[in-house]
């Protein structure tokens, strides 16, 4: 993360709607069921309490879940060839990916949006799979070219106790387990 300062957007005890902007946000949600927007540059963003839901937007983002089952969103018009956010949050959160990164992503072979069961992601990125769960991080092959390359493709680190990564269909989620 560069070494620019933050600008700080802070939220109440109740449910708050916080976004910020193409800066370096320090977005804190606190308590309620907030919703937290970090849009473009390196931003970081702190849940607190309840289940709130967290995107980044594009730069490279720190996202703290804090308590409560959280929801991490990424877009494909934000996600950068390059980007690595880091996403601090233990067992039972979830990432959201937008209609057009289901339909772009592969897992075993199919669109991530045409699959009818759950699925575990493996550690693999080849021509038939464009997203891996490896050494705590999911990795996502943007240029589908069937190889991870950090310059070029998207990483996702997360910090916690997670030990796998399951695409759950019947809701579009990738849950963390």
């Amino acid at each position: 993360m560069s070494t620019d300062a933050f600008t700080e957007r802070l939220g109440t005890i109740k449910t708050d709607f916080i976004q910020g902007d193409d800066g370096r946000d320090l977005i804190i949600g606190r308590h309620g069921r907030d919703v937290l927007l970090g849009e473009g540059g390196d931003d970081r963003i702190e849940a607190g309490h309840g289940n709130d839901i967290l995107a980044g937007g594009a730069g490279n983002d720190m996202l703290y879940g804090g308590k409560g089952r959280d929801t991490y969103q990424w877009n494909f018009t934000e996600i950068q060839p390059g980007d690595r956010d880091t996403l601090f949050d233990d067992r039972g959160s979830r990432l959201q990916l937008d209609d057009d990164l289901l339909a772009q992503l592969l897992l075993d072979g199919k669109p991530l949006d045409s699959l009818k069961s759950r699925k575990v992601v493996g550690d693999t990125i080849d021509a038939d799979n464009s997203i891996a769960w490896q050494n705590g991080s999911l990795l996502i092959d943007l240029d589908g070219n069937g190889q991870f390359d950090p310059t070029t493709d998207t990483q996702i680190e997360i910090v916690g106790n997670a030990t796998r990564l399951t695409f759950a269909a019947s809701s579009d989620l990738l849950i963390l387990g």
